[in-house]
């Protein structure tokens, strides 16, 4: 079984990016080391980032299928998520194993 990237240390992700070739998007470019690849610190960014956005994803989530305060406040319209073809109204209320 390969891991997910959020199972893994920020070393293990280090190493398994090391190497590879440096996405095109400019905005990573002020991230490059001189040869085109992404340098140990800006995996070290990139890796902090993610993890960061997966956390607030999650909780987004756990919010949306359990107490939707995010809705009850107004800060996301009810029917945005709702009628959206990927919400799937027979979770709510589900806790899945390793939470979401």
């Amino acid at each position: 079984m390969i891991p997910s990237n959020q199972e893994l240390t920020d070393q293990q992700l280090i190493e398994r990016w090391r190497g590879q070739p440096a996405p095109f998007l400019s905005l990573l470019h002020a991230f490059h080391d001189r040869d085109g690849y992404l340098s140990e610190s800006a995996l070290r960014a990139i890796a902090k980032g993610l993890r960061q956005r997966a956390k607030a994803l999650n909780a987004f989530l756990q919010d949306i299928y359990h107490d939707q305060e995010i809705l009850r406040a107004g800060r996301v319209p009810k029917d945005r998520v709702t009628e959206n073809k990927q919400f799937r109204p027979e979770m709510v209320g589900i806790d899945v194993p390793g939470g979401i």
